[in-house]
């Protein structure tokens, strides 16, 4: 499945949530550190960092469910390119290229435990990891043309633990008029196989094949952030 048939499948089931709203509506912002496993991260530079966008519903007292869309990136390299494709050989371009994957997963959440102040849960994730690179040029250039590109589409599938807290019950001990809750989760994310990119910094090269890589993604997410209540 495409990057933009992902997308649109995600905006449908959203639409469907929204439409079947009855209770409180949340929305939360989150930072996300993903230690990769192995056979990831033998093939990137760095473990991902990113941010997500949650909004979920709440189904019952304990029961929650929404769409969590985010990024993660994992490398940022600069490197030299010869435009032969281009039909320019022997031009040098000196190139930044970024890498990462876009993430988009419905999500259902239990609430193990009532608490006025802490409440510890269970998060059930699916959905799918597209990747991409961001490649442009460092000067201005007539032969070379930016370029964002996407590379394969896989399978997500993970669980985990989390714990949120009331911040008005913590600082002020006091209901507010609008629940902010403070949360942190760990996750461990499921990666079926890709394709994606990795560049070497410094290196020169006449096509993108040196820095292709394949492998299993899985991940572990950990995730901290502020979810509002509406």
């Amino acid at each position: 499945m495409s990057a933009i048939r992902s997308c649109i499948v995600f905006f449908f089931l959203l639409t469907s949530i929204l439409g079947k709203a009855q209770k409180t509506v949340n929305l939360g912002f989150h930072f996300n550190y993903f230690a990769a496993s192995p056979a990831f991260k033998e093939n990137i530079t760095r473990n991902p960092l990113g941010t997500s966008l949650t909004l979920m519903l709440d189904k019952s007292d304990r029961l929650k469910y929404g769409v969590e869309v985010g990024f993660g990136l994992y490398s940022g390299k600069k490197y030299y390119y010869e435009t032969v494709a281009e039909g320019f050989p022997d031009n040098y371009e000196y190139l930044y290229e970024e890498n990462g994957f876009l993430q988009c997963l419905l999500t259902i959440r239990y609430q193990i435990l009532q608490s006025k102040k802490l409440t510890p849960f269970i998060d059930v994730k699916g959905g799918t990891s597209t990747f991409f690179s961001v490649i442009r040029s460092m000067q201005v250039s007539e032969v070379y043309e930016d370029k964002f590109r996407f590379h394969d589409t896989t399978f997500n599938l993970g669980a985990g633990l989390g714990v949120s807290c009331d911040v008005g019950k913590i600082f002020k001990n006091e209901d507010w008029r609008r629940r902010l809750y403070f949360e942190l989760s760990s996750n461990y994310i499921y990666g079926g196989k890709a394709g994606y990119r990795n560049s070497v910094r410094g290196e020169i090269v006449d096509s993108y094949e040196a820095g292709n890589r394949y492998s299993s993604t899985s991940t572990v997410q950990i995730k901290s952030g502020f979810l509002l209540a509406f």
